[in-house]
């Protein structure tokens, strides 16, 4: 009988413990109970070694292809991984895995792929909402359209914003890269949370409807037709007879299809699409006005309820005001949209 040792040094007591237990049994007819004794193994790794002997002619099961610690990305390879995943929504980790294959020569596993993704916090659906969000030539045919057929001073654009309380002061934290930040100064008496529906133009915020809570379906469509519809302007017409196209976002109560036909018969209606949310007017300054003048004025405001920090807001940007005419070209300029005079 021929010993095969491990060249490692570490497994050199363990092998001669493997083989011994099976000297003992096999040559000198030693029961299980009897090399417990004198070994201390137990019944069921003597078994388990004398199974293997009588396979293979040695203790050690067979070495399996992969040896050592699996092949790690380098910096640069993990890099290429993540772009190559955000830049296509349809793309699969067998694909990326034979990518790495053909560059590199070596195989990488498809837990090492996973590994890295998730240490970036990504998954299946923010991977799909991310590449979307970059689909840049989608959303540069989408803004060719708009400016195409409809100047700036043409266009209405809708959405909504939450605020409470804690909107008047500003909320600073810490945490470790990959971790959820730390906040310790939390502002305790956050009071109602009030949802803001507006509109704005190139003028400024056109109107604005408050609601406790969240909007939900009803209460949008009767806040939209006041605003847009019902409400006269100074010359007797409605907001809607003033502009030729309405944009918003594609929110569940946005895309109610009876309500859309109804808008449709007072104003062109235009989805603004995931890939394009850096073409949203409000999105892009205008609610961020908003939040520093809530900020600025926290002292003026802080002990009463939101909504009258809000309106306040709403009345200095409002359209007519020459603040409002500001703030409204600033971010129509934002997005990008043109004015005919230019």
């Amino acid at each position: 009988m021929s010993l095969s040792l491990p060249d490692d040094s570490r497994c050199k007591r363990v092998a001669a413990i493997r083989w011994l237990a099976v000297f003992k049994r096999t040559t000198l007819g030693l029961t299980a109970r009897e090399v417990t004794e004198h070994l201390h193994v137990s019944d069921t790794s003597q078994k388990r070694w004398l199974s293997t002997f009588k396979k293979t002619g040695d203790v050690f099961p067979p070495k399996s292809g992969a040896q050592g610690r699996p092949r790690a990305l380098t910096k640069d390879e993990e890099f290429d991984l993540v772009n190559r995943v955000l830049d296509s929504p349809t793309t699969t980790l067998g694909k990326q895995h034979a990518l790495i294959y053909l560059a590199s020569g070596e195989v990488v596993s498809l837990r090492t792929l996973c590994r890295v993704l998730h240490a970036h916090n990504l998954c299946r659906q923010r991977i799909q909402h991310l590449a979307l969000m970059r689909d840049e030539d989608r959303a540069r045919a989408w803004l060719s359209e708009m400016v195409t057929f409809f100047s700036a001073d043409e266009i209405l654009a809708l959405d909504e914003t939450a605020k409470d309380r804690r909107a008047y002061r500003s909320t600073i934290g810490w945490g470790l890269r990959g971790r959820a930040p730390t906040v310790r100064d939390e502002f305790r008496t956050r009071g109602g949370r009030v949802s803001a529906l507006t509109i704005v133009s190139h003028r400024g915020f056109e109107d604005w409807r408050f609601n406790d809570g969240t909007f939900k379906a009803d209460s949008f469509q009767a806040s939209l037709d006041a605003m847009l519809i019902h409400t006269l302007q100074a010359d007797g017409q409605s907001l809607a007879s003033h502009f030729k196209v309405l944009i918003m976002d594609n929110a569940s109560i946005h895309k109610d299809a009876d309500y859309v036909f109804h808008l449709g018969t007072h104003i062109k209606v235009r989805f603004i699409p995931p890939y394009c949310y850096h073409l949203s007017p409000l999105d892009n300054g205008a609610f961020g006005l908003l939040a520093d003048f809530l900020k600025q004025n926290a002292a003026d405001f802080a002990t009463q309820h939101i909504s009258v920090g809000l309106d306040k807001a709403f009345r200095v940007y409002r359209a007519g005001s020459e603040a409002g005419a500001l703030a409204g070209r600033m971010c129509f300029h934002n997005c990008k949209y043109r004015f005919y005079s230019q």
